[in-house]
């Protein structure tokens, strides 16, 4: 039984990671991608398990049983996402999760009866425009809840603003753990995506399976919140390790050129080149690897690989790349066929993790707010910890 518990228990594990090898078929077909399930190393109490993001399918909103106090009017949500700028593959991925819940719980009666209204605000990707639009949608909007978001630093900011307000907010974005240390524990606080030591733990768990075991890595990562967080924790995770980190790079978001970066990197001849990064930066760093004719055994990421960009604009060269995933649209658990299939005829796609997170995000919400019967911040905060997945 999966539970939306609270704060870090929240993100921990919303699945056991999975490792996605991005393996290259011959000739020009298109690489191929094969889940490696590794189990994580840490744990935190009441975590949630397999179960969170399979009641995508399983569940369809069956859950949501109205309480004995009927709702009037609208709940309105605010929604923040990246859907321009270089972020906004992903944005849009998220929109689209969170179009298909309204569309699910609209379609079975609302909430209680009242129907959802969301409010869509565009970050751009920017912590500024993402401060500016929370504001907004807290007085003028007079949301109910502020969901969504993707980055470190656009979730902080938005955070930010939440916690002078005391709003109700449960974003899915952020894998910092500076997040739960500069927010967690109050109880408008709800965080959904899984922490950089998470991501670290699991990484390690992977490598350390591998047989020939791997001896050396190459950390580079973007010079953010988000970039830093998750890379300083593998290079904590691996002091421990037979796996020596021969280089530790930052680099600036959204450069054009990489090559002095990556023959520095290069000159230390490492088993396994680790690139921390959001998918346009990622395409870039692996592109110019290989124009350089710099082939590592292999290439892990933590953003961007399983994306559609990556495989297209790679092709075969794709090959010996890795990626981190909380969840792939081939995973067997039931119903989730029925689920992806649903949005591929909808959309014309495959999801990345970023749709079903963004679901699970809103058909918690809707859940919390039905079983509280009022629109009550207290209330639905009390009843969001309850809320289960079986």
């Amino acid at each position: 039984m999966g539970k939306y518990t609270k704060v870090r228990r929240l993100g921990a594990i919303l699945l056991s990671m999975i490792a996605i090898l991005t393996l290259a078929a011959c000739g020009n077909e298109s690489p191929t991608s094969t889940p490696v399930t590794v189990p994580a190393t840490a744990t935190t109490a009441a975590m949630p398990t397999q179960a969170a993001l399979e009641a995508t399918a399983t569940t369809a909103l069956a859950g949501i049983t109205p309480s004995t106090s009927a709702l009037q009017g609208t709940v309105k949500v605010g929604i923040m996402l990246p859907l321009t700028g270089s972020q906004a593959e992903v944005g849009s991925d998220e929109k689209r999760g969170y179009d298909m819940a309204i569309q699910d719980i609209n379609g079975k009666g609302g909430i209680s009866g009242a129907q959802i209204e969301a409010v869509y605000e565009d970050t751009k990707g920017d912590p500024t425009t993402s401060a500016q639009a929370a504001q907004r949608l807290i007085s003028e909007e007079k949301v109910v809840a502020i969901l969504g978001e993707y980055s470190s630093s656009t979730t902080a900011a938005t955070y930010g603003v939440c916690k002078q307000a005391q709003q109700l907010c449960m974003l899915v974005g952020g894998s910092s753990i500076s997040l739960d240390t500069d927010f967690g524990g109050s109880p408008w606080y709800w965080h959904l995506s899984p922490y950089g030591t998470y991501y670290a733990t699991t990484a390690k768990a992977f490598f350390q399976s591998l047989s020939p075991a791997p001896t050396s890595i190459a950390i580079v990562y973007e010079d953010t919140l988000y970039g830093s967080s998750l890379s300083n924790a593998l290079k904590d995770a691996l002091a421990d390790s037979d796996i020596k980190v021969v280089s530790f790079e930052s680099f600036t978001a959204g450069s054009s050129d990489y090559s002095s970066l990556l023959t520095k990197v290069q000159q230390t001849n490492p088993d396994i080149l680790f690139i921390n990064s959001f998918p346009q930066d990622t395409i870039a760093l692996w592109t110019q690897a290989k124009q350089l004719n710099f082939a590592p055994k292999m290439m892990i990421g933590t953003a961007g690989v399983s994306f559609p960009g990556f495989q297209t604009t790679l092709g075969k060269d794709a090959n010996f790349a890795a990626d981190i995933e909380v969840w792939v649209p081939s995973v067997s658990y039931t119903g989730t066929k029925d689920w992806v299939a649903r949005f591929n005829t909808a959309y014309g796609k495959d999801p990345t993790y970023w749709a079903p997170i963004s679901y699970i995000n809103l058909e918690a919400f809707a859940k919390a707010v039905s079983a509280a019967g009022s629109l009550d911040q207290a209330k639905i905060e009390a009843e969001l910890g309850k809320v289960k997945y079986d």
